[in-house]
């Protein structure tokens, strides 16, 4: 079996392979949440899963990486940092948690193609996430009070669709 790009040890975490500096992350993000990670096919908003499942964190794997998680009604007061080093992070999904700021460092995750932060406490978001080129979809919903700099707005002619 073939590795990723510069990984150069591969371990069983939860039915899948993936790094071991990404499974490591992922074992920090279950101590912080009291919850174990569910492997599932695809990270998707909530109303296209049945939330009273288990499955309120979970993640999916492409290619051997880590390609989506989701952190879904977790208590979260802040992002877990070790999450912007998941570099192969397509779809981040922290609906219904206790975000009131998310790091500048948000950039970091240039391959994310989705980020929910829909129903969280949000006042403001960071210019950086206009830093996001492969950004499509920014979902806010249940979070009116949130303000979208001008930034973010450009990025709206670009093809990305804010959901409010």
């Amino acid at each position: 079996m073939s590795r990723p790009n510069g990984i150069t040890e591969l371990i069983a975490f939860r039915g899948s392979l993936v790094p071991k500096f990404e499974a490591n992350i992922l074992q920090e993000i279950e101590k912080l949440t009291s919850k174990n990670f569910s492997k599932v096919y695809e990270v998707k908003r909530k109303n296209q899963i049945n939330v009273k499942s288990k499955f309120k964190i979970g993640l999916a794997t492409k290619n051997q990486r880590v390609s989506g998680i989701t952190l879904y009604d977790c208590g979260l007061p802040t992002l877990p940092e070790s999450i912007l080093n998941l570099k192969s992070l397509e779809t981040l999904n922290l609906e219904r948690n206790k975000l009131t700021t998310l790091p500048e460092s948000i950039s970091n995750l240039k391959s994310l193609e989705t980020l929910n932060l829909g129903y969280n406490c949000f006042t403001t978001l960071p210019e950086s996430i206009a830093n996001l080129k492969s950004l499509k979809a920014l979902i806010l919903e249940g979070s009116e009070s949130t303000t979208i700099p001008e930034s973010i707005k450009v990025l709206e002619k670009r093809g990305l669709f804010i959901y409010l």
